[in-house]
């Protein structure tokens, strides 16, 4: 983070290390908080904390998710909750069965709703939330194409069809 004037440069996250491996990054923005410029939500490379809401000005960490243990990335709705997550099994990043979860509200309990193996039958690929933070938005192939779904995040399975085309793929969604 620097001033808007390129002044007071800071890197944010992680700067220390608890391991002997080395740090390769001090973390990943999860979300920019739009409503709150103060402040941004990370993903920390680290065996105790997964996300953590950061002080821009201080670098400050304050925890929003603990670790469970195994590699997980996080999706937030448009209030800046973490509500979708998406992680590997134990002791394979990058490789075997992939899990997503989702929670009706923030620090709610998780619910899985897709799983798959990595590469082969891959689950949905998670986008966020639909306006009311009900839904999650994601793409699952319909016809040989990546079409856009909306998917209920309360474990009840239902979904409806918001988009697809039998000549592209949806990429992705944007919100305006």
């Amino acid at each position: 983070a620097l001033d808007r004037d390129g002044h007071n440069l800071l890197v944010l996250g992680l700067t220390k290390n608890r391991s002997i491996f080395p740090l390769l990054t001090s973390g990943h923005v999860v979300d920019q908080l739009s409503d709150d410029p103060q402040h941004v939500l990370m993903r920390l490379p680290d065996a105790h904390l997964d996300v953590a809401r950061v002080d821009v000005r201080t670098n400050k960490l304050e925890s929003v998710e603990a670790s469970r243990g195994y590699p997980a990335s996080y999706l937030t709705d448009s209030r800046g909750m973490v509500r979708l997550m998406e992680r590997t099994e134990a002791g394979k990043p990058g490789h075997g069965r992939v899990f997503l979860f989702a929670r009706a509200e923030a620090r709610g309990r998780w619910i899985k709703f897709a799983e798959g193996e990595r590469g082969a039958e891959e689950p949905n690929a998670l986008l966020g939330f639909d306006t009311d933070n009900s839904h999650a938005l994601v793409l699952k192939p319909k016809d040989g194409r990546a079409a856009l779904y909306r998917l209920a995040t309360d474990g009840s399975g239902s979904e409806d069809l918001v988009f697809a085309h039998d000549q592209v793929d949806v990429q992705g969604v944007l919100r305006v």
